[in-house]
C-alpha cells in the first residue's frame, strides 16, 4: 500500500484518506430541522427496525465509554468500529499519522450483532480479480504478523462429471499465479493425501493454497485488540450502543453524524457497515442521484 501523504497542520506527515479506505456513504430520506447551510438525511429507528437489524443497545462496552461526554467535533468518525473492517480502519489511520478519530457502533465493541460476530474467519487467495487476492495478501500478512493467523491450506475440489467446475478451477489457479499467490492444482490422489475422509473416485481434480487458513481465535477477538490498542494511543475514542441515526449533509458532502448522544461534527466520515449499510433498494437510489 502506498497512499498518497500530506502535512497536516501540526507538521506531521499523514497518508491521505484515499489511499487507506474506500467507503461506501449511505445517504437517506431528508428531515426538515436542518439549518439553512445543511441538510439532513435521515434514517430512522423504525425504518431500521423495519428493514435492518434492530439497534442493540446492550452488550460489552470498552472501558469507560459509557461515561465520556459524547465529542462535538472530530477529525474522522468512523461508522461501525466494532467490525473487523471498521476496527482495522482505525488501526490503519491511526499508524499513519491520523489523530482525533472517533468511532461508533449500534451495539457492542467488538459487535455482538454484526457480520464480524459470525464470520467464518477463513481466508484464502484464489480470486479472479487482482484487488481480492492483493487484499487478502496483505491481510493474511497483517494477522500474521499480530500473531492471529494460523495458516492450515484450503482445498476446492471439482466431481468427476463436473467439467464446468474444473474449468473454473483452472482459471483461478492461472489468476492466483499471475496475482502472486502459491495455488496449484491437484490430483484426486494428492486431494485424498491432504483429505483423507474424500472418496477419490468422485473427484476429478482440484486447487491447493497453502497460504488458506483461519484468523485465530476469532476476527472479531482481534477487532477488539485493535480498537483497545488504538484507545491507548489517545488518538481514537471509542462509544458502543451509539447507532448513526443521521448524516449531515453541507455544501454537497457529508459534515457529521447524528446519534442518540448528539450530533458530532467530522472533516470525514467513514461508514464500514457492510451490507447493512445499503439494505433498503430506495437508499441505492438516492445514493445514486
Amino acid at each position: 500500500m502506498n497512499p498518497t501523504r500530506r502535512r497536516g497542520a501540526d507538521g506531521t506527515v499523514r497518508a491521505g484518506i484515499a489511499g487507506i479506505v474506500r467507503a461506501c456513504i449511505l445517504i437517506c430520506p431528508p428531515v426538515v430541522r436542518a439549518p439553512p447551510s445543511l441538510s439532513v438525511w435521515s434514517m430512522s429507528l423504525a425504518e431500521l427496525q423495519d428493514g435492518g437489524p434492530r439497534p442493540i443497545l446492550t452488550g460489552i462496552v470498552p472501558r469507560g465509554s459509557s461515561m465520556r461526554k459524547f465529542p462535538e467535533k472530530a477529525n474522522i468518525v468512523i461508522v461501525g468500529l466494532g467490525g473487523i473492517v471498521g476496527a482495522s480502519v482505525a488501526h490503519h489511520l491511526i499508524e499513519r499519522g491520523w489523530d482525533d478519530v472517533v468511532g461508533i457502533d449500534t451495539s457492542a465493541i467488538p459487535t455482538d450483532i454484526g457480520s464480524t460476530s459470525h464470520a467464518s474467519d477463513f481466508c484464502y487467495t484464489t480470486s479472479n480479480d487482482f484487488m481480492s487476492v492483493w487484499t487478502t495478501l496483505y491481510s493474511i500478512d497483517f494477522y500474521e504478523r499480530l500473531g492471529h493467523y494460523a495458516r492450515v491450506g484450503g482445498l476446492e475440489v471439482a466431481r468427476v462429471s463436473d467439467d464446468v467446475r474444473m474449468e473454473e478451477i483452472k482459471r483461478r489457479v492461472s489468476s492466483g499465479k499471475a496475482f502472486g499467490t502459491r495455488s496449484h492444482l491437484v490430483t484426486p490422489a494428492e486431494i485424498k493425501a491432504k483429505f483423507p475422509l474424500i472418496e477419490e473416485s468422485v473427484v476429478q481434480g482440484g486447487l491447493w493454497d497453502p497460504d488458506a487458513g483461519l484468523v485465530v481465535p476469532r476476527s472479531q477477538t482481534v477487532a477488539g485488540l485493535l480498537v483497545e490498542n488504538a484507545e491507548k494511543t489517545g488518538r481514537l475514542r471509542a462509544f458502543a450502543n451509539t447507532p448513526a441515526l443521521e448524516l449531515v449533509i453541507g455544501d454537497g458532502r457529508i459534515r457529521g453524524v447524528v446519534t442518540p448522544r448528539g450530533t458530532i461534527r467530522a472533516d470525514i466520515v467513514i461508514v464500514c457497515t457492510g451490507i447493512w449499510g445499503a439494505r433498503r433498494r430506495r437508499w441505492r437510489a438516492r445514493i445514486c442521484r
